[in-house]
């Protein structure tokens, strides 16, 4: 058990709270990041820039929270849609 001097409990605690400011203040930039990222709608092109389809662009067939499902081409033995999943973070609006 540690048994602390009043004036260092006060020292302590201000460090602390200092600490929870400042976690507070970076938590409300990325957050103001997030919400001034524009997304798309249904329909919108946008071209992939990681991960393994980087480069290619698409056609926003379905819109999720964190990302969106992307038409990217189609398969031309089966005629079916070619489809990926992007994060938010790895795409940009053409």
């Amino acid at each position: 058990m540690v048994i602390l001097k009043k004036k260092e409990f006060a020292s302590l605690t201000q460090k602390i709270k200092r600490g929870c400011e400042m976690a507070e203040e970076m938590n409300k930039k990325q957050d103001s990041k997030v919400k001034s990222m524009k997304k798309p709608n249904m329909g919108d092109m946008i071209q992939i820039i990681k991960g393994e389809a980087k480069g290619k662009k698409g056609r926003v067939i379905v819109l999720r929270d964190n990302s969106v499902i992307v038409e990217i081409g189609v398969n031309t033995k089966t005629d079916e849609p070619i489809k990926t999943v992007v994060n938010h973070k790895n795409y940009k609006l053409i």
